[in-house]
């Protein structure tokens, strides 16, 4: 062979393809023949043909004569050997599996319970025959960047109309009325819809038919609480049932009341009870006070739904035209996308969007990743220990793959223990779940019938072979790349991986950090909510909601308790209003969109609001208002007292500022400033809440006595009162509750990576007994040897840090751009996050230093 052939080899992959399959009693010859097939080619200048032909032969001869016998295995013994091995092992180590099983189980925990939270939620509305073809008809609004779940009127009946592939539209408007039967009223939500409501949605029917029970008029469907709250366990259907102010309406149908779905209702009613004046009422494109419609539509399977998109730009032309400007546009939504898609104002019902959903899953992603490094770090430190089981392993004949099994099959092991104790909590986690706030407000909970639906278990299952499988694929690649004659040549101690030890015990050590950064902020906000100062006095103030109790006769009985303070009226309470604008004042050219509240006389006192300029109401008040500060200066007052006396617009009337009040915080305060625009109106005609201000000394006393003075003035409702403090307090549960989740991650973060140091500890004190008993004879003290021992994990924790606090503080600070009043990150969070993570990680690391500081030298150095 000369230089040249030397120069020009056959192709190596296909030379190990053949080598592969080949037996070895043909391989030289067959080799051989298509070597000098091959040079011979070469040598004519053929190069390129000479490797296609090479490449061809061996695929010629890949033929069954040609096979190599392979010995068939017991695939079977030799996986109960394994699951034999990796128990002994397991109960062998038993500090290490304990270790590796209570972080396993403790991020597994968290993960299956988002799983499950996944897995329901997208269950959402499954039940319906036809979920693939429904799509509803959203709207988004250009001016306020806002996506509404409603459109305006007649969107749905026109599309159906103007396209062929539409097979059904339906609009549907959300109503709630009193209703009233045998002396019993009650309240209930529900909706309007057309007759082919139940053509198009599956709601299961008890009693009635879907295609008759919403023809007639004065027909009406129930739920079947409803049904049961009114009419026991009889038959309701065909009975009469009034609602107040509206009229009565026979039963024709009753629906099943858990429904699993996102259009929630106690009732369904026709929709042609609603004139088609009040639909065709409306001003503008999208008139927010005319109704909200929810317009779905069923598609058949000819439809092109970017016809059907088209068709909606044309409509949603149409409407524009009519508000002469560009405010509208309309898209279609698949069913399937709502219960995990994207966060609408206005929704039928509340239910967790899709952040919240991709939030809580990195959460625990995040958590099942620290779990996983512990796991690998621990595993590769714990390598000194089997190094000489793996060399005598190998001296033996076992194959690597065969190591890299039995090292697989410990870690799915211990992963699946993990998760039989992971189900055990999660029975226990459930219920405390399902009663944050935050779940009940979405309507989120996570049902226990997963007890009896194997197909959980199985995803469990899998779920933890995934989790084992990743967790220990590189120890056991790594340890079953270890030299055995390397290995028993060096007192069985394989080189380290110290490098990749410290790597990952960082890595966990900053994920905690910046799990404690994230709480420490959103404790600080949710502190400072409850704190804050509103501009008006909610302290020993009772909220009563009228129902139709006459408020002069209930306000007049209530003054003569000598409990009671001062009583006022208001359509809504302050703090909990919506930011949303109800109309406009004008002042010449300046028109301000504001919030606005309907009060009585009494209403400015009783709360303590401040006065800065003007008069508050009296008695005979008419067309007068009062405003805020911050209104004042957008109708372009110089000064807030200026505007007292002056007369305004207000829906084509005009209406007189009495005076000017210091402004307060009217809505959220996590989501409205208080210098936006309001307007309190004088009309006690339109109030709804009463404002009962206590004197706050026999509480207990007022409160009966209120009850009592209520039975006489509306016997017919319970009287249920609420303290105004304790509902604002509450309507700031939700971030109490995810204070509760970042701390559940964070002390799992931090318990995991504190066991990791807790092994990593007592694994470099074994390792370096010797060198501490030396450093004792020679004199070193036992804090000398402490502060050794400890430096190194300081080090870890200072460039954990160093990564760790800028990546939180961008997260933490990101989080509370959602609060319009919000804390600052500053250095305070800063130090406390890092004295929260300190604490626990000397706690784990100088136990196990101390034991080895303080060892007898004569021991570890007796068998030099």
């Amino acid at each position: 062979m000369n230089n040249n052939e030397d120069n020009m080899q056959p192709p190596k992959l296909a030379q190990r393809f053949l080598h592969w399959f080949c037996s070895a009693e043909l391989l030289e010859q067959i080799e051989g023949d298509l070597n000098e097939e091959f040079y011979q080619r070469t040598r004519a200048g053929q190069k390129t043909l000479a490797r296609f032909y090479y490449f061809l032969g061996v695929l010629r001869f890949c033929q069954p004569f040609a096979w190599k016998k392979r010995q068939r295995t017991n695939n079977t013994g030799l996986l109960l050997n394994f699951i034999k091995i990796g128990y002994r092992n397991i109960i062998k180590y038993r500090s290490f599996s304990a270790l590796n099983i209570v972080g396993l189980s403790l991020s597994m925990c968290l993960c299956l319970l988002i799983m499950l939270f996944v897995r329901e939620k997208s269950a959402m509305d499954n039940f319906h025959t036809k979920r693939d073809s429904i799509y509803r008809v959203i709207t988004h609004e250009q001016v306020s960047d806002r996506h509404l779940a409603y459109t305006p009127p007649n969107v749905a009946t026109t599309l159906g109309r103007s396209y062929a592939g539409i097979e059904g539209a339906i609009q549907m408007v959300r109503s709630g009325y009193q209703f009233k039967y045998d002396k019993k009223e009650l309240w209930y939500s529900g909706i309007f819809a057309n007759e082919q409501f139940f053509n198009i949605f599956s709601f299961e029917l008890l009693s009635g038919q879907g295609e008759t029970a919403l023809e007639n008029k004065s027909s009406i469907v129930v739920s079947s609480e409803l049904a049961s709250e009114f009419f026991g366990n009889q038959n309701p259907l065909g009975n009469t049932i009034e609602l107040s102010g509206f009229g009565e309406f026979t039963i024709t149908g009753v629906v099943e009341a858990d429904r699993h779905s996102h259009i929630n209702f106690d009732f369904i009613l026709p929709f042609n009870n609603i004139s088609q004046e009040f639909i065709d009422s409306w001003q503008g494109a999208l008139d927010l006070n005319s109704g909200f419609y929810y317009s779905y539509i069923t598609v058949n399977e000819e439809a092109d739904l970017a016809g059907i998109e088209n068709a909606l730009a044309q409509i949603a032309s149409d409407f524009n035209l009519r508000n002469d400007e560009e405010r509208l546009k309309f898209s279609l939504q698949a069913m399937s996308d709502i219960p995990l898609g994207d966060a609408l104002d206005y929704e039928m019902s509340e239910f967790p969007p899709r952040f919240a959903v991709y939030f809580l899953s990195i959460l625990a992603l995040a958590v099942i990743a620290v779990a996983c490094f512990n796991y690998v770090s621990l595993s590769t430190a714990r390598a000194v220990k089997r190094a000489k089981e793996i060399g005598l392993r190998k001296i033996s004949g076992a194959k690597r793959s065969t190591v890299v099994m039995q090292f697989l099959s410990e870690s799915v092991m211990l992963a699946i223990f993990s998760l039989l104790i992971s189900i055990g909590v999660l029975y226990y986690l459930i219920p405390g779940f399902n009663n944050l706030e935050i779940i009940k407000e979405v309507n989120a909970g996570i049902s226990l019938d997963f007890v009896a639906d194997y197909k959980v278990y199985l995803l469990f299952l899998g779920f933890s072979v995934v989790v084992g499988i990743c967790a220990g694929l590189y120890p056991a690649f790594y340890l079953s790349s270890l030299k055995p004659i390397a290995i028993v040549g060096n007192s069985g101690q394989p080189s380290g991986r110290g490098k990749l030890r410290k790597i990952l015990l960082t890595i966990q050590l900053a994920f905690s950090l910046i799990f404690i950064l994230i709480t420490t902020a959103q404790f600080k906000q949710y502190k400072h909510l409850l704190a804050f100062q509103y501009g008006f006095h909610n302290e020993n103030i009772i909220n009563l909601d009228l129902q139709g109790a006459d408020y002069l006769q209930l306000k007049s009985a209530l003054l003569q308790d000598p409990g009671v303070e001062s009583v006022a009226a208001v359509s809504r309470l302050p703090g909990l209003a919506g930011a949303r604008p109800h109309a406009e004042l004008e002042r010449d050219s300046i028109k301000v969109p504001f919030v606005g509240f309907s009060v009585d006389e009494d209403f400015i006192e009783t709360l303590g609001l401040e006065l800065v300029a003007g008069n508050d109401f009296s008695p005979n008040s008419g067309r007068e208002i009062i405003i805020n500060e911050g209104a004042a200066m957008s109708l372009g007052f110089d000064q807030p007292g200026f505007s007292v006396n002056s007369i305004l617009k207000w829906n084509d009337e005009e209406v007189i500022v009495r005076g000017v009040v210091k402004n307060f915080h009217h809505g959220r305060i996590d989501r409205v400033l208080p210098e936006s625009p309001v307007v309190i109106a004088y009309n006690p005609e339109k109030t709804q809440i009463v404002n009962v201000r206590i004197s706050g000394g026999d509480v207990p006393g007022t409160i009966a006595r209120l009850s009592e003075i209520w039975s006489l003035h509306n016997p017919n409702f319970d009287f249920e009162y609420e303290f105004y403090d304790l509902v604002l307090d509450q309507r700031y549960s939700v971030f109490r509750d995810l204070i509760k989740i970042f701390s559940f991650a964070a002390i799992s973060a931090i318990f995991i990576a504190c066991m990791g140091l807790l092994g990593m500890a007592a694994y470099n004190a074994d390792l370096r007994v010797k060198e501490i008993g030396i450093r004792k004879v020679m004199g070193a003290s036992v804090s000398g040897i402490f502060r050794l021992l400890n430096q190194g994990y300081l080090k870890l924790l200072a460039i954990a840090a160093t990564f760790a606090l800028p990546l939180g503080w961008i997260i933490a600070t990101k989080l509370l751009d959602n609060f319009s009043n919000k804390v600052s990150v500053g250095f305070d969070i800063l130090i406390l996050a890092i004295a929260l993570i300190m604490v626990p990680t000397m706690l784990a690391t100088s136990s196990q230093t101390i034991r080895a500081a303080k060892a007898n030298p004569a021991n570890s150095l007796r068998e030099e």
